[in-house]
């Protein structure tokens, strides 16, 4: 019984700050995870593998998936052109 209640807390700690509905705000550290989302229409900005920024709108060149997170809305070859 024991064992169950520390490995509930041990998992809780790992993953409670992620409860439904949080997400980052602009300017925040994002991980393009389920864990820190950004909020609203804000997309994150990865600088290194899972750690990034949370930006209205991706730059140039950097990595995307749809159109929808370009600053000019093209999104080509998962690069914002």
């Amino acid at each position: 019984m024991q064992l169950v209640v520390a490995l509930t807390l041990v998992f809780l700690g790992i993953f409670g700050h992620a409860s439904a509905g949080s997400c980052v705000g602009l300017g925040e550290r994002c991980s393009w995870t389920v864990f820190s989302p950004c909020c609203g229409n804000s997309v994150c900005q990865l600088d290194f593998l899972l750690r990034g920024t949370c930006v209205a709108c991706k730059a140039p060149g950097r990595f995307c998936l749809s159109d929808d997170e370009c600053c000019n809305k093209d999104c080509s070859v998962l690069s914002c052109r």
